[in-house]
Formats: structure tokens, sequence, C-alpha cells
């Protein structure tokens, strides 16, 4: 489970500390539908300024490798 991270991350230690998080879209979706507690806690810390959330193409596709349509269809499904 990613929550651990965040449970340790959110420990007041912590609190200075600010990282970006980078989540492909595919696991994005799997996380909403079996763990929407995960994202509401990644939320929670982008608003407190904590998580800066890093995008890219949703399948973790090589983009140099696939036509250019598909590309940015990758980058806008994320």
């Amino acid at each position: 489970s990613y929550l651990p991270f965040l449970d340790v991350f959110c420990q007041g230690r912590y609190d200075s500390l600010r990282i970006g998080l980078h989540t492909s879209g595919s696991l994005m979706e799997w996380l909403d539908a079996r763990h929407p507690e995960y994202l509401d806690r990644v939320a929670e810390l982008v608003a407190r300024g904590r998580i800066e959330v890093i995008g890219g193409p949703f399948f973790e596709p090589i983009l140099a490798m696939i036509p250019g349509r598909d590309r940015v269809g990758q980058i806008r499904a994320y």
C-alpha cells in the first residue's frame, strides 16, 4: 500500500519537507476505485503545499516510440 508512506510523511518531524509525487494514470484509477482515502490524503497535502503532483503519460509509454496523436492522448488522459 502507498498509504503508509503518506502516514510517515505526515509525522511532525517531516513538516518542513516538500516533495514532488508522480503516480501513473492507471495506478490513480486503481487507487480511486480501491483506496480513495489515499487520494484524499494526497489532495490534503497538495492543499497544504507539502506535495506537488507531477503528471506524465497515462500508461507510462515511451513517448518517442508512439504516434504523435497517441502522445497527445496520453498526456490529456492524465
